[in-house]
């Protein structure tokens, strides 16, 4: 959806996108948050209260817990009564006390669909507010507002304390020069990521059957990034013979296996790494 509307003198527009890529995270949240409420139920029904007020209270503060905000709870108070009866033989006038407690049981518990369904929308949605006003398609709106997240995770790499904690530079021409090196770096990071994905996006079109078991632990390759390649291929190194040749050392056939495939979807081979 897509709405245009003049704000403050300038065209502004709001634009709405669905997605299910979102919408699937939002449906494993509601479903992660249920699994969590079973050992706070079982803690809640373990305690006891000496005056129904205070379980009262306690039932309150359940139930306004955001762990609750996507369900709908009843809770009873259940009063228990039992009788102690002092050591000894009983007398004639020989009285047992009388202890009461209360305890709270959680009767039911069960997803709000109104809450679910107003969640489930809003999480699942792209709204964007732009002033651009070029002929630029909504789609292509898009793609530009989601490109922007590549920016923000190199620089987060750039601003990473491992990295910047240990550099003391003060000569003005040596932190410039670093700065630049720095950036170079990122750039061929995210050229990288680039490469790797239209490979995949390639390989998808020509072969939409054959998945690459190159993801992280095993899995599918979906979406990869610079971090996946680096880590399955840390400590791999070129290793020169006698001969003065070079050969790629690997650790082991598993990380073999996870790594040629995404070199070929950056369209490169060992011996093209050497070169």
């Amino acid at each position: 959806m897509s709405f245009t509307e003049d704000v403050y003198g300038s065209q502004m527009r709001l634009v709405v996108f669905e997605s299910d890529s979102k919408k699937q995270k939002a449906i494993k949240y509601v479903t992660k948050k249920e699994s969590m409420l079973a050992p706070m139920v079982k803690t809640l029904e373990s305690r006891q209260w000496m005056c129904q007020a205070d379980a009262e209270a306690e039932r309150d503060k359940f139930l306004s817990m955001k762990e609750l905000a996507l369900f709908e709870c009843e809770v009873s108070i259940e009063k228990r009564v039992k009788e102690k009866w002092p050591p000894g033989r009983r007398g004639a006038n020989t009285k047992p006390t009388i202890k009461e407690t209360y305890h709270l049981n959680v009767e039911k518990i069960t997803r709000s669909e109104s809450a679910c369904q107003d969640f489930l929308q809003r999480e699942s949605c792209f709204v964007l507010i732009s002033n651009v006003s070029d002929g630029t398609s909504d789609v292509d709106l898009l793609k530009i507002y989601k490109g922007q997240q590549t920016v923000e995770n190199s620089f987060r790499a750039l601003k990473s304390p491992q990295l910047a904690s240990v550099i003391y530079l003060k000569n003005p021409k040596r932190i410039q020069a670093l700065s630049m090196i720095l950036s170079f770096a990122l750039l061929i990071r995210a050229l990288i990521q680039f490469r790797l994905r239209e490979g995949l996006k390639l390989h998808n079109e020509e072969y939409p059957d054959t998945p690459i078991y190159a993801g992280w632990g095993g899995r599918p390759l979906k979406a990869p990034t610079f971090k996946l390649l680096y880590e399955h291929s840390i400590n791999c190194c070129f290793e020169q013979e006698r001969s003065g040749e070079y050969s790629f050392s690997w650790l082991s056939n598993i990380m073999r296996q996870r790594v040629e495939p995404l070199l070929k979807l950056m369209d490169l081979t060992l011996d093209q790494l050497l070169e």
